[in-house]
This record gives structure tokens, sequence and C-alpha cells, in this order.
């Protein structure tokens, strides 16, 4: 009932596990659900219970989202790829080692990524503990 009764039009609408992704016609990302992992991006751990704008994605126009168990995952118009939840292997930051178990807000990975392969990002496909990237052709 949130999205009708403030009409907003969804394009997209993923769950993982206990928590749900919405991208509106204009870009926008909702997050709602259990939120023990930082996977709704809001910057916090607290369960969200209606659907709340990513403030951290709000000056980009995000085109698609996905979802894995505890890592979301947006992309925008422009190319930026985003990473966020659970960290616990670096799946979201892409470093290794990092004692940082929780990504709490979108994540960008394309300049770590360009860094580590000095390779620009094509597509990302995110499954529970790790994150495949593939690079674009030259």
């Amino acid at each position: 009932p949130y999205f009708a009764t403030n009409k907003i039009l969804i394009e997209q609408l993923v769950y993982g596990c206990c928590y749900c992704l919405a991208l509106d016609k204009n870009g926008r990302v909702y997050s709602w659900g259990k939120n023990h992992l930082g996977q709704c991006g809001n910057g916090n751990t607290d369960r969200i219970k209606e659907p709340t704008v990513i403030t951290a994605l709000e000056d980009y126009i995000i085109v698609e989202i996905r979802v894995s168990k505890h890592v979301s995952y947006a992309v925008s118009d422009k190319g930026d790829h985003f990473l966020w939840g659970d960290n616990r292997f670096g799946q979201c930051t892409l470093i290794g080692g990092t004692n940082k178990k929780r990504q709490k807000l979108p994540y960008l990975i394309n300049k770590v990524f360009y860094q580590l392969t000095r390779q620009n990002i094509d597509k990302v496909s995110i499954r529970s503990h790790i994150t495949y990237i593939l690079c674009e052709n030259d």
C-alpha cells in the first residue's frame, strides 16, 4: 500500500533474505525489512518497517537493482556501480582482509576496481559471499 498511497510507480522489485529493494520510474531506490548487515543501505542496522528512500543514492539515476541473500547492488545511468550489505569477505568493498563486516551505505566500486585491475566495469553479478565483475572490452 505504501507505493500506491504515495502514487509512486515501481519499475523493479527485488528481495533478499528478509528485505526488499524497489526502484521507481524516476531512478530512486527504496529499501525495507531486516537490516542486520546493512543491506538496506541507510547507514545503520535497524529494521526498516516501510519503504524508505536510500538517500546515499539520491544524486544518481539508478537504472537497475539486484540483491543476493544479504548484499545489495545498484547501477546508475552513467555506469556508477554500488554495493552494500554483508561484507565479511570483502564482497562489497572489493578489499579482502577488511575488518568492516558491514557496509551500511552504498559503496561506489568503480574507482577501487580500476585501481586493482586497470579495467572498467561492464557488468556485476552478486551471490551470498562473492561478487563477480566483468570488465569492458577495449
